[in-house]
């Protein structure tokens, strides 16, 4: 600070300073969306080929939806038989199906949750707005311009330079 005899004081200040900060978000988001995930569930199963038909011992139970890994006990290639030790893995398959207006709510929220992960200064979102918005190959492709109200405090040392030390 400089006081009106035109002498500095050298202090430190203390407080928090917000500003408005913009970005430019490009993401892609699909109109079609299909997960699958294994539940942990899974049994052995022996199985017996012969002929393209498949005959399955121990397997009572099929689950509902699965996935199937077959590793050979026995194969002969002049004979069509095989045995095989099979595990099934119960999974549960997630499918969605989009609009265009939906996948971009879907594609806005998910930019903003990002930011937010990334971005630990990040307060609040002031404003959103779609600057380009196309539809290719299944997917809504947006460009969008986003406000957000950050902390933008920076810590900076002040140092007396040494002209203004010596008289």
């Amino acid at each position: 600070m400089t006081k009106p005899d035109g002498t500095s004081i050298y202090t430190k200040a203390k407080g928090i300073v917000y500003g408005e900060v913009w970005y430019q978000v490009n993401i892609e988001y699909p109109l079609y969306y299909k997960e699958e995930r294994v539940t942990g569930r899974n049994k052995n199963v022996l199985s017996f080929y012969f002929l393209n038909n498949k005959i399955s011992f121990f397997g009572y139970k099929k689950y509902k939806q699965f996935r199937l890994t077959s590793h050979p006990i026995f194969e002969n290639n002049f004979i069509p038989i095989k045995i095989a030790k099979e595990k099934l893995y119960e999974v549960e398959i997630k499918e969605e199906i989009y609009t265009v207006e939906s996948a971009t709510e879907k594609a806005i929220q998910y930019a903003i949750n990002k930011m937010k992960v990334k971005n630990k200064d990040l307060i609040e979102v002031k404003d959103v707005e779609i600057l380009k918005k196309q539809v290719e190959n299944f997917k809504v492709v947006l460009t969008i311009f986003v406000s957000v109200i950050e902390d933008i405090t920076k810590i900076v040392e002040i140092t007396p330079e040494i002209s203004e030390l010596t008289p």
